[in-house]
């Protein structure tokens, strides 16, 4: 759903972003679980609500640690001309109302 806009936005697309969401992906449900953790841990105990953070920290560091290292591949971004962007927001409009 958001790539029209990524396209129209950018006027460019990485083809590595596709892998890296996949890569990624797994981990976002354990970094909210412990982000929610901590936050609620927080009120019975500070510790254990600053020790259950640092976790989600680490694990959101690695996350962006990946992405950035990803995205300075440069061989996988591709540029996309105005027309091109334009008749790629046609069809989506098209698919998604018709």
């Amino acid at each position: 759903m958001a790539l029209p806009i990524i396209l129209l936005s950018f006027k460019s697309f990485s083809f590595v972003s596709v892998f890296v969401n996949l890569m990624i992906l797994p981990f976002i449900p354990y970094v909210m679980g412990l982000g929610s953790l901590a936050i609620v841990m927080s009120f019975i105990n500070v510790q254990i609500g600053i020790i259950l953070s640092g976790v989600a920290w680490a694990l959101l560091s690695i996350m962006l640690l990946v992405v950035k290292t990803m995205s300075n591949l440069p061989l996988f971004v591709s540029e996309i001309s105005t027309f091109v962007s334009h008749i790629i927001i046609f069809i989506w409009v098209i698919s998604v109302y018709f």
